[in-house]
């Protein structure tokens, strides 16, 4: 019995293992967002468990209707807990890529936070992540404009 008990994953690996197969979720609801989804290259930078769910962020450079690569541009794709995704945010150009970037790092720290992990997200809590989020977008923001 103390053998079997060994090999039985902890609630953690259990979460570790979800995130990474979330990974290449996240990957085909961005590829679907595309209008030239095979000319995708797609780099995972983070994906992280958030509540019930997990974020992943990254960066991608696909053709565009022209036939022209965009460039790098940064990205963010909800995974749900029943393995569905929200629409991927890609940033549509250098600004927004930056901010991209940054409010990915600070969902991740948000989601480091106790009680954040592995359970549906409850009304108080969305209300004070949109509330956090949207003040640290507009400090991200101003600090960009002014060049700082």
């Amino acid at each position: 019995m103390g053998i079997a008990a060994a090999c039985t994953p902890t609630e953690e690996d259990a979460r570790k293992q979800k995130v990474e197969a979330d990974r290449a979720i996240a990957e085909a609801g961005v590829r679907r967002a595309l209008k030239d989804p095979d000319s995708a290259k797609i780099v995972i930078r983070q994906a992280f468990a958030m509540f019930d769910g997990t974020i992943v962020c990254g960066m991608v450079n696909a053709k565009n209707s022209f036939g022209g690569y965009t460039g790098d541009r940064a990205f963010m794709i909800n995974v749900n807990a029943d393995g569905s995704t929200g629409a991927p945010s890609v940033a549509q150009d250098d600004v927004s890529s930056a901010v991209s970037v940054e409010m990915c790092d600070f969902q991740r720290d948000y989601a480091a936070q106790p009680g954040h992990v592995g359970k549906a997200v409850t009304p108080e809590q969305s209300r004070q992540l949109v509330a956090a989020y949207t003040k640290r977008v507009r400090e991200v923001v101003a600090r960009i404009n002014t060049g700082r």
